[in-house]
């Protein structure tokens, strides 16, 4: 349980950063609600998955560049 409470922590950090990217490019205001729902969203979608044994669902930093 503790690793993989370790991998989902890092893909949470990974996630925040991705969103302040995005609102940096975006030129959007950096709200913390707006991070916590992205987090929270990104957790719902992982435990439908698992219910489902997919793999959990996670932010990519290389499409911000799209975006860009």
């Amino acid at each position: 349980i503790l690793t993989i409470f370790v991998g989902y922590l890092g893909s949470m950090v990974e996630s925040l950063g991705d969103y302040a990217a995005t609102c940096a490019v975006s030129g959007e205001t950096y709200k913390v609600g707006h991070m916590n729902k992205g987090i929270f969203a990104e957790g719902l979608g992982s435990m439908v998955a698992a219910m489902f044994g997919g793999l959990p669902c996670t932010s990519y930093t290389q499409n911000i560049g799209i975006i860009a």
